[in-house]
């Protein structure tokens, strides 16, 4: 896997568990994008092929995951 697929996987992961571990946090907790963000798994063929865009791509999902963990810090969710 390359970076970008890491990370997004990674959300993905961390999407996963959550809801798993607070089913009924994760409709409210979350932010309507990350559904349509991370519900496909992302493959080499999905993501961009300029490195710009590709960079743009990982910088929102960083931005994301900090938005998760910040929301899941000030909650209950754990």
């Amino acid at each position: 896997m390359r970076w970008l697929e890491l990370v997004a996987e990674t959300m993905l992961a961390a999407l996963n568990a959550l809801a798993q571990a607070a089913p009924e946090w994760l409709p409210q907790g979350a932010e309507p994008d990350w559904f349509r963000h991370y519900a496909p798994r992302a493959e080499e063929s999905r993501l961009p092929r300029a490195r710009a865009k590709r960079d743009e791509v990982g910088e929102r999902i960083d931005r994301e995951g900090m938005r998760l963990f910040q929301a899941v810090r000030a909650t209950d969710a754990r």
